[in-house]
């Protein structure tokens, strides 16, 4: 019984419950429910709390991280903001 519980990839809870026929998710299954349930949480959360800015010289928006220090500048002060690629020497 333990070699078809380790070919199935179930556990003997699982098992149990499939003899007595109900609904049984493999590990895998369960594995990719919690990914996209992450990946999901986290576009939400990310849309919610991201702040972005416009770069001065190229336009193209600057992410800032939420807690940090520029994030806090942000939010304290509105100012002439860019990549530190686009700043020129």
């Amino acid at each position: 019984m333990t070699e078809r519980l380790a070919l199935e990839n179930i556990s003997f809870a699982q098992f149990v419950k499939a003899q007595l026929g109900l609904f049984v998710k493999t590990r895998e299954q369960l594995q990719e429910e919690r990914n996209t349930a992450y990946e999901e949480g986290y576009e939400e959360a990310k849309a919610e709390f991201e702040i972005t800015v416009p770069c001065s010289i190229c336009h193209k928006p600057i992410t800032i991280k939420p807690n940090s220090n520029l994030h806090k500048a942000v939010i304290r002060d509105q100012g002439n903001w860019y990549h530190m690629s686009c700043k020129k020497p």
